[in-house]
């Protein structure tokens, strides 16, 4: 590739002469490890005479100084055109013929996660950019761990109904004996007596019976709905949709992952709210999207929980955000920039950077028993230690937690719900004979699984694994922590992932251009030289010199001698 060039600078669409400080300026560009685009260090630019009046044109017409100026950058090399899109901030005006302003990449990230976080899930509710066919419906169950009064209430009421037809059974065998003997010893008259006495009593005890039936029935089906008012439905909504919801209401052109589970990984908002209402089951407002507040209420907010969900980078890639993990192919074959080799560059490894102990985990919520109760797929520890012990201690502690509390599924029917089966079995039974349809016992067994909390409210919100109408079978395991971490995290493992680093000190990039730093700063990847992924970590250009010096990490097993232990729960 030639080295002549022609760059032309544009100030809200017109060409203007470059700024004061273009020839001298160095930029500085920082690559996080979440993020695969640069952060930008924020550089000040001078704009005298042309370019200081249309400043001052924007200022004084309709927009005003709160609307930030396009300020684009283009390079043509040997045929090609290369653009730089940014728009200016923070404008201080110096005198009427100059200004200074902070340069921000237009669509970047820095600029992307700036306006996600003023964006409210609430505010696409009220903009009709949510909709009702956004939500996912998720049943619920209340189920007290202290369930106590209610398993007392229904053990009497079958002691009662056993009670009962044991003293019917025995007062109807001795008047059935006290008949018989009538008939046996009476005259013929009292013979005729006694067997119209029997028919009399039998017309009473049947009256008797279909009545203790009745009220056995209706009071097995009160005592179903007692239950019954412990479920209902709650409005909950999609990571995934979350964020196509939020990244299109700021213009962008779509979201790409490549963590699957984000489509049935549904946000289910805090429940605090009661109200007054008989149609809102249990007197809770279920409102579907994050509240204020929440770990979810922003856009940001939302990206922050699919980081730690699934150890993802991001960028902005014409036009559309991606948030994928951070071992996914896609990064490196979005790698545009090939360094210069050099001989003899000095490197040290990462060692530093490993940790004795990494702990995954969701959050407890006090107000919920069965999240601090139920440890399956809530924690996630990976411990690393030398093999054979001796030599150097490895020391330090990470922790990645996901602010959102794990779900809780209904299983097997418990004991109450075995009891209430029994009686609805009785109930269905005993309304047949009556010539009515009856499937109680049918209802409570063939529903879609709930998810499951110890009281009527909860004060964090959760995460839940749907399919279908209910929660999956295995919706723990599904998002457990272990789960992630094999999927996920162990991507950046020293033992069984690509953790380990050899880190270049700066080196130094002749014939450097703006082409070459848009290369970089928009993939953050480095196309190897020996085949092993190389990743950008800080990059400091030099306009007017040509040149850059560039920090990187190439992935390099240098040690076998590690060995880790992993823990569930």
């Amino acid at each position: 590739m030639g080295t002549t060039q022609e760059i032309r600078h544009f100030l809200n669409g017109k060409q203007i002469i470059p700024p004061v400080e273009w020839k001298t300026m160095q930029f500085e560009a920082l690559f996080s490890r979440n993020s695969i685009e640069a952060s930008i260090k924020p550089i000040e630019l001078t704009f005298v005479n042309e370019a200081a009046t249309i400043i001052t044109d924007h200022i004084n017409g309709q927009f005003g100084i709160f609307v930030q100026i396009p300020y684009n950058t283009e390079i043509t090399k040997n045929g090609s055109i290369f653009r730089f899109a940014n728009y200016l901030t923070e404008i201080t005006e110096v005198t009427p013929v100059k200004y200074t302003a902070t340069l921000v990449k237009i669509n970047g990230m820095n600029d992307l996660l700036a306006k996600a976080e003023g964006v409210t899930f609430k505010e696409l509710v009220d903009s009709k950019a949510i909709t009702v066919s956004d939500y996912t419906s998720v049943p619920f169950q209340v189920v007290p761990t202290n369930d106590d009064s209610l398993t007392g209430l229904l053990q009497f009421i079958v002691f009662y109904l056993f009670d009962r037809l044991v003293q019917v059974a025995r007062d109807d065998a001795e008047d059935d004996n006290t008949s018989t003997s009538i008939v046996a010893t009476g005259t013929p008259t009292s013979v005729a007596a006694g067997a119209k006495q029997k028919l009399g009593q039998t017309i009473i005890f049947a009256l008797y019976y279909a009545i203790l039936a009745a009220q056995v029935a209706l009071l097995i089906v009160a005592i179903i709905k007692l239950f019954e008012d412990r479920r209902g439905t709650l409005k909950g909504i999609s990571l995934k949709t979350l964020i196509e919801k939020g990244i299109d209401s700021l213009g962008y052109d779509g979201f790409e992952t490549d963590i699957t589970e984000l489509e049935d990984a549904i946000y289910i908002p805090t429940m605090t709210q009661l109200v007054e209402d008989k149609n809102t089951l249990l007197g809770v407002r279920s409102i579907g999207i994050p509240a204020d507040g929440e770990p979810g209420a922003t856009l940001a907010g939302v990206i922050r929980i699919v980081t730690a969900f699934g150890n993802t980078k991001t960028a902005v890639i014409n036009n559309v955000f991606h948030q994928r993990s951070r071992g996914d192919l896609f990064w490196q074959q979005n790698a545009k920039y090939r360094r210069k080799d050099v001989l003899n560059e000095e490197f040290k490894f990462n060692d530093d950077q490993l940790n004795r102990t990494k702990i995954i985990s969701y959050i407890d919520d006090s107000s919920d028993d069965y999240t601090t109760r139920e440890t399956e797929g809530k924690i996630f520890t990976v411990v690393t230690s030398i093999k054979g012990g001796g030599g150097t201690t490895i020391t330090g502690e990470e922790r990645i937690q996901i602010p959102l509390a794990l779900g809780s599924r209904k299983g097997n029917l418990n004991f109450i719900e075995e009891i209430l089966l029994g009686l609805a079995g009785i109930a269905d039974s005993l309304l047949r004979a009556f010539g009515q349809k009856s499937n109680l016992a049918k209802g409570l067994t063939n529903r879609p699984e709930p998810m499951k909390i110890s009281q009527r409210t909860f004060s964090v919100p959760k995460l839940v694994f749907t399919e279908g109408n209910g929660l999956r079978p295995n919706h723990r395991e599904k998002i457990s922590t272990e789960t992630l971490y094999e999927k996920y995290y162990v991507y950046d493992s020293f033992v069984e992932g690509s953790g380990q680093l050899r880190l270049p000190r700066s080196v130094e990039q002749e014939s450097f251009h703006l082409d070459n730093w848009i290369e970089i700063i928009e993939s953050g990847e480095i196309i190897p030289t020996e085949g092993e992924r190389e990743e950008a970590i800080q990059l400091l250009w030099t306009a007017a010199a040509d040149k850059a010096e560039l920090t990187y990490a190439k992935h390099q097993q240098y040690t076998n001698n590690l060995q880790e232990e992993k823990i569930n729960g």
